[in-house]
């Protein structure tokens, strides 16, 4: 179906401003999936006191550089930001556990007091689609208790759990949990809001006397304490990280850069680690070229945004602009000038890609979390010719100062640009009907909302660069 453009955005814009989107940043699940991908290559380790780090990289050195976990060689290890991940799957039957104290006698978790920091990507969100079939599934929670870490007792007959970190079947709440004398004992409850494909930073603090659960370098919540250990038995205690001590209650995701502390990490500790690691998490591994630049756009501009009408989104430009070094490899807008409501623009191709068709993007302000237009909510302004580098916009608002070139990269061939669907639709990457509700995305009014037929009968089109 065909639109003239200029209606078509007048559609679009009236239906994106009547929307309160809390849209998230999806890089790296837009992309884990890739054919290309490779791991991106591992952080150094943080300059902190720690007892252990497990990032999981021993598939990236080839050679074991620290202890390995027990059962890690039987699990699966993906590509991720900091070389690879440690894979946690409902059909994982092994566990992998990481004992208090090596064979050295080193501690490698405190068995009382201290603090466990690990990163998790989940394949569930904690908001939960109504219409959702399958349980663990990105659409909805876990479906059962998922757990994310539990300290055990490895050297007995009977596992004797010490405590439990896991999310609830929703997905919406974290606990940590115990057995005394018998009975469950809940420490802490704290709310959880995770994204399938996006990395979330947990930190558990723990002792005998009280308990925290920080999440993205904020506490969230306190609680009572843990139960005091046995003296003498610190060498048969394990951390077993995705899962129950017998293999169960999969945690359904990703862990990266577990690290382990015998003392409590401050709030700017905990705050100064989530700035210097979050955007590289958002990277996820290393994708193709033109994947790369995207990913590389959408965090920069985090790193501070220019003056309103001087900045952009994909390599933006202005006198005010932070400087990129570009090569004649990149794909890059340069945004010359904006005059009241008439931008003009250029688009910089790489010599080995020239004449291709781009949409171009506006936003008002680059904010994740303010309603309307921000950072990760834009308006779709117009897709050029085949071949058009130089650019006139007419007719843009006062208040449109940031902007951003999407190409016509369509992972799941529906028809929808990925661009189009990670600024403005929102819509899943990888599926042509992201709510299932047998609508296409590309003809759904409302691409991730069940839509009945007579709502759907009522409402017109939002889609535009077709």
């Amino acid at each position: 179906m065909k639109h003239d453009q200029r209606s078509c955005q007048r559609r679009t814009r009236s239906l994106v401003k009547a929307a309160a989107l809390s849209a998230v940043l999806l890089l790296n699940q837009n992309f884990t999936g890739t054919a290309t991908a490779a791991p991106r290559t591992p952080y150094p380790p943080w300059p902190e006191k720690s007892l252990s780090i497990f990032g999981w990289d021993e598939g990236y050195f080839f050679t074991p550089m620290r202890f390995r976990a027990i059962g890690a060689d039987q699990a699966v290890m993906r590509e991720s930001w900091s070389g690879y991940s440690l894979i946690r799957q409902p059909t994982d039957q092994t566990p992998v556990a990481i004992p208090t104290i090596d064979v050295d006698g080193k501690i490698l978790i405190a068995p009382d007091f201290g603090a466990i920091r690990f990163w998790f990507n989940g394949n569930w969100s904690s908001v939960a689609k109504l219409n959702s079939k399958e349980v663990g599934s990105p659409d909805m929670g876990p479906g059962q208790p998922a757990r994310l870490l539990e300290l055990v007792n490895l050297g007995g007959q009977f596992a004797d759990i010490r405590w439990t970190l896991y999310a609830n079947p929703e997905g919406n709440q974290l606990r940590l949990t115990g057995i005394e004398y018998g009975q469950v004992k809940q420490m802490l409850a704290a709310p959880l809001n995770i994204v399938a494909g996006q990395w979330t930073l947990l930190t558990l603090c723990y002792s005998p006397q009280g308990s925290q659960i920080w999440i993205n370098g904020q506490l969230l919540a306190s609680g009572s304490g843990i139960k005091p250990g046995i003296v003498g038995w610190e060498d048969r205690l394990g951390l077993v990280v995705g899962s129950s001590v017998t293999g169960g209650d999969s945690a359904n995701g990703q862990f990266e850069e577990l690290v382990s502390f015998d003392y409590w990490p401050t709030a700017e500790q905990q705050q100064f680690y989530y700035r210097s690691y979050s955007k590289r998490a958002l990277l996820g591994p290393v994708g193709s070229p033109e994947e790369e630049l995207f990913k590389m756009d959408l965090v920069h501009a985090l790193d501070g945004p220019p003056s309103p009408g001087e900045g952009g989104g994909s390599g933006g430009g202005g006198t005010n602009s932070p400087a990129y070094n570009y090569t004649t490899n990149d794909l890059w807008l340069e945004i010359t000038s904006k005059t009241n409501s008439t931008g003009y623009f250029v688009i910089h191709e790489p010599t080995t890609a020239t004449g291709g068709l781009y949409d171009l993007f506006s936003t008002t302000n680059l904010s994740p979390s303010m309603s309307g237009l921000n950072l990760t909510n834009w308006l779709w302004v117009t897709r050029t010719t085949s071949g058009l580098t130089n650019l006139t916009v007419t007719g843009l608002s006062a208040t449109e100062g940031y902007f951003q070139l999407g190409t016509m990269l369509d992972s799941d061939g529906d028809g929808l640009p990925d661009a189009y669907e990670k600024l403005v639709t929102h819509s899943s990457l990888l599926s042509a009907d992201t709510d299932g509700d047998g609508l296409a995305d590309i003809g759904d009014p409302n691409p991730t909302t069940v839509n009945g037929p007579a709502t759907f009968a009522s409402k017109t089109l939002p889609y535009c660069p077709q």
